[in-house]
């Protein structure tokens, strides 16, 4: 599955990807770099720990998908809410 990257809070790695299926997911990086409007291949509509390719810098990165099947708006109150704590 590709995506492109939406939203991102990258003072804790975290990032919202659209997905083909118009549909959000919310990966925090575990190495590597992103940046907004990146695209990305891989799984990236299951939960877990995986590898996945930045089509746009060409490099492997090691992401933790933490939520699939977002809204928009969902995807960044999800973002909001792990960034405060909750």
């Amino acid at each position: 599955m590709q995506g492109r990257v939406c939203i991102e809070y990258r003072r804790l790695s975290y990032y919202a990807v659209e997905c083909e299926n118009k549909e959000f997911s919310v990966i925090v990086v575990l190495r590597g770099l992103l940046s907004l409007e990146d695209m990305l291949s891989g799984e990236l509509n299951l939960p877990r720990e995986k590898p996945v390719y930045n089509e746009t810098t060409k490099e492997n990165l090691d992401v933790s998908v933490l939520a699939i099947h977002l809204t928009r708006a969902e995807a960044k109150r999800f973002m909001v809410d792990k960034v405060k704590g909750r």
